[in-house]
């Protein structure tokens, strides 16, 4: 079996653009995130989102009770001078104050972090977000610490941002400093708990560092917050594969297939789930389907230890040899 080397385990960073916000009112929803990203897997911190979207909302209201003054309209309504970024793996997709994340809504924040965020002026916020998005642009052409300089500054800003914090994690993921990005997966959480690309991804993290016990709440929590959540899924099967869990593992490919028919790598883990319980004919199928759907690695399909049982049958080399000609 592999793991790791699949579409979208992560979800993106997400990158903010500007609307008009009503008075006495600021809306922060997620923008368009395709689900495909070459998503960080467990091992691979690279992903691409798929095209799925999910809306998320928070709405920035001022405490009435706390604070008397009325805060003047907004106008965002120009288009940002940034252009959508594809949703590749861990790519940044736009955070606007209308954001759209991926494939489920978020809810607002709850009432006591609105106070904090009332702290925070207009112009701060509107700088925060301009700072999330040049960070994202810095990374996509390779510059790391320009990025997290950006993340950094927009998090200084606007110390509620959870997007950069979310933005910043997958920054320190893909640099291999895990105890960091999981500070701020953590802090992001702290701020938004609804949004389940941050379980998500701070699962990925859990994973990374073999608490197999964390990983699995942080994806179940994901699948609850967002039950057609084909890449948490995906994750999830990966740790019940790892801990000899192979029911539960098939159930989970299964599902994420169901959802997301282009996982091509899952169709091989259960291809190599049904090999090792024996289940030849099921695992052959598996295996041509996901030949089928475009997986080529052919040195990895001849040595896999997982697929030592249907290697040994007639109709294994003749699936090889049909895609192998193609």
């Amino acid at each position: 079996m592999v793991f790791g080397k699949f579409k979208k385990f992560w979800g993106s960073e997400k990158q903010q653009q500007q609307d008009a916000l009503p008075e006495a009112e600021f809306e922060l929803k997620q923008n368009e995130q395709d689900a495909v990203p070459e998503v960080l897997s467990l091992q691979e911190p690279s992903l691409e989102i798929e095209s799925n979207i999910k809306q998320d909302q928070q709405d920035f209201l001022s405490d009435a009770s706390e604070n008397q003054e009325q805060i003047e309209e907004i106008d965002f309504s120009q288009e940002s001078e940034f252009s959508q970024i594809p949703a590749m793996a861990n790519q940044d997709v736009f955070v606007p104050v209308h954001e759209n994340a991926i494939k489920a809504e978020k809810t607002s924040p709850k009432e006591d972090s609105m106070k904090q965020q009332a702290k925070t002026s207009r112009e701060e916020i509107q700088l925060a977000m301009q700072a999330n998005n040049e960070a994202i642009l810095e990374k996509k052409n390779g510059r790391m610490q320009q990025a997290l300089e950006g993340y950094t500054k927009a998090i200084e800003l606007y110390p509620q941002y959870a997007i950069a914090y979310y933005n910043r994690a997958i920054l320190y993921f893909e640099s291999g400093e895990m105890e960091k990005s999981l500070a701020s997966y953590n802090k992001a959480i702290e701020i938004n708990d609804r949004d389940p690309d941050f379980y998500n991804n701070r699962a990925n993290v859990y994973a990374k560092k073999e608490k197999n016990d964390r990983a699995l709440g942080d994806y179940n929590r994901a699948i609850a917050l967002f039950p057609n959540y084909s890449e948490a899924y995906h994750n999830r099967a990966q740790i019940y594969a790892k801990t000899g869990q192979y029911d539960a593992a098939l159930k989970d490919f299964k599902r994420a297939i169901e959802l997301n028919p282009d996982l091509i790598m899952d169709y091989y883990n259960l291809a190599c789930l049904f090999s090792l319980q024996g289940e030849e004919s099921i695992a052959l199928s598996y295996l041509e389907k996901g030949l089928r759907k475009g997986y080529k690695n052919w040195e990895q399909i001849q040595n896999d230890p997982d697929l030592e049982k249907i290697r040994k049958n007639p109709t294994f080399q003749d699936i090889i040899e049909a895609f192998a000609k193609q």
